[in-house]
């Protein structure tokens, strides 16, 4: 970039918000901003079609927000990697788009919402209550509900994690919440909504995100698969969507994780290599010498595999779930339909099964959930799977 084009960017940026972006993208600098973007910023959703997995949320807000008649307070839960702070730009983002497409969808090309995607817009204000719990900030934020919105038709406020304010931060806020501003809407998101006042509840409109599922996963993934020209066996896949646990953010940084390598095509082997995971055979055949109570042949395992190089907690959190497999199996092996297990892995999991009681297995899932807690307290994070080896294979006598 010339010295010229560059006093002209700065020029424009202090004037118009529209233009330099158009500059930019003469320039071929926009382009290579969104693709230096990580994988969950890059791929979050602008409009509401766009939302994963949250059908019976985004058709309630969208009606409301088409007919104009929005809440004064939303109240988003549920566990994390869900969505809840994308819905609350959204919305903040339909309230106040000035091109507003399909009655609800914000343009993403008008002033406000380019602010609000690149976090420069005044009117929205966004407080993570994790880190700023007391009461200064809450009262630092309700002062500001007293001014009108500089250059956007609402002044929208997300609190992240509101749950985590102090009791002095929920009354400050009650009272805002009784008698808000016309222009003034509150976003409250919360992984623990037991944790907030019902005082504070009573006055939202109150959505839950549900925890997604493996095969909305699975189809994201593969969304951001083809658009990154990115070639990946479905075991590979699937295996990513099952790591997220439901989070799709959680997901979403483990495919960042292994497409960073710029690999076009990703075999399970790269998997194998990137994450230091242990393979589903392998984990079989460990789980096996533990039900057969082969406890030298199970530590050698565990010595081979840390030798390798393999992520002893990845390992742990393996067995666990794979644990959990063989109780739903053993309990009937329709259960394990909704896993999206891979060839002949749920007949692989029944088989197992047969080694071992229900009543065991769970006591097992214990044993190896603790020594992925209890990584840290060793000098070598292998110490506290060797001492789970042995405490199973004692809890099978």
């Amino acid at each position: 970039m010339t010295g010229k084009n560059l006093v002209k960017l700065y020029e424009k940026l202090f004037s118009n918000l529209e233009e330099p972006l158009a500059l930019l993208e003469n320039l071929d600098v926009k382009n290579n901003m969104t693709n230096s973007l990580v994988i969950y910023r890059k791929y979050r959703p602008q409009v509401f079609a766009e939302v994963v997995g949250q059908e019976h949320l985004v058709k309630t807000l969208t009606y409301a927000i088409s007919k104009g008649r929005p809440a004064h307070a939303y109240l988003l839960s549920g566990t994390r990697g869900v969505g809840k702070t994308t819905v609350a730009r959204l919305i903040a983002k339909a309230l106040n788009c000035t091109d507003i497409q399909n009655k609800y969808e914000p343009c993403n090309k008008c002033k406000t919402c380019i602010a609000i995607s690149q976090n420069s817009l005044v009117d929205l204000l966004e407080l993570d209550a994790a880190s700023h719990r007391g009461i200064d900030e809450a009262k630092s934020l309700i002062e500001s509900v007293k001014y009108p919105p500089v250059s956007a038709k609402y002044k929208v406020f997300i609190i992240d994690e509101v749950h985590m304010l102090t009791r002095e931060a929920f009354n400050s806020l009650l009272k805002t919440l009784e008698e808000p501003p016309e222009y003034a809407v509150f976003i409250l998101a919360t992984t623990e909504p037991q944790k907030i006042p019902q005082t504070i509840i009573s006055r939202c409109q109150y959505f839950e995100l549900k925890r997604l599922t493996t095969e909305e996963i699975i189809e994201k993934v593969k969304r951001i698969l083809t658009s990154e020209k990115i070639k990946m066996d479905s075991r590979s896949i699937k295996f990513i969507a099952r790591g997220g646990r439901g989070s799709l953010r959680d997901t979403e940084s483990l495919l960042e994780q292994i497409i960073s390598q710029s690999k076009k095509e990703i075999v399970w082997s790269d998997l194998e290599e990137i994450l230091g995971i242990v393979s589903p055979e392998a984990t079989r055949n460990y789980l096996s010498m533990i039900f057969k109570k082969d406890t030298k042949k199970a530590l050698n395992f565990i010595r081979e595999i840390f030798e390798r190089g393999k992520d002893m907690s990845q390992f742990n959190l393996q067995i666990v779930d794979y644990l959990r497999l063989i109780v739903l199996g053993r309990i009937d092996k329709s259960l394990l339909d909704i896993h999206n297990l891979e060839g002949s892995e749920k007949e692989d999991i029944v088989e197992l099964g047969k080694l071992i009681q229900e009543k065991k297995a769970l006591a097992l899932i214990d044993v190896f959930s603790k020594a992925n807690r209890d990584l840290g307290q060793y000098p070598s994070t292998d110490m506290s799977t060797e001492l789970a080896t042995i405490g199973a294979v004692e809890v099978l006598k």
